[in-house]
């Protein structure tokens, strides 16, 4: 059985995500305020800045502008506002030029939303950096500017922190 666990649940432990066996495991991590990353290697860590409804933020940067972006392990895909792409430098021309893609994106409501996909110059996160990343634009108004998706946060094992308020991923 499929099951959904939201940030009211999450919020009370770290999560850890591990994209090669496909586990996904929670640590119940109580008067611990220490970094405990339970894999081993090297890896890179960002800050989480939860908001008052305790959804896990994190800075990011696109095309070298500063944005906030959504961390969520139920979303399949990374997408970008339209205030966000515009706040990273792309015009409302340069999205009026973009391929569009009707009914490609189903909000929390469940409603199907057309989206303009536009590639990026990089997109920086910790210390990794992707270069000529395609992410379809979403128009709606979020309490952020980008969401990384499964897409981005599934290509290394991930420990969200809510103790610690850090993303840790393995380096490849």
């Amino acid at each position: 059985t499929d099951a959904t666990l939201g940030i009211g649940v999450l919020a009370g432990f770290d999560v850890e995500l591990d994209p090669l066996p496909g586990r996904f495991r929670l640590y119940d991590v109580v008067g611990c305020d220490d970094r405990v990353v339970p894999f081993g290697g090297d890896y890179e860590d960002a800050l989480i800045v939860p908001d008052e409804g305790l959804v896990p933020l994190t800075p990011i940067r696109l095309n070298g502008h500063a944005l906030w972006a959504l961390v969520d392990s139920g979303a399949s895909h990374s997408t970008v506002t339209r205030h966000g792409a515009l706040a990273a430098g792309v015009t409302a021309e340069d999205l009026a030029k973009d391929p569009v893609i009707e009914d490609a994106v189903c909000t929390a409501s469940g409603d199907l939303m057309d989206v303009c996909m536009h590639v990026f110059a990089e997109l920086s996160w910790a210390d990794s950096r992707y270069a000529q990343v395609t992410l379809p634009v979403v128009d709606t108004q979020e309490p952020y500017d980008l969401l990384i998706g499964n897409d981005l946060l599934l290509t290394r094992r991930t420990l969200i922190s809510f103790t610690t308020r850090r993303i840790y991923r393995a380096l490849p």
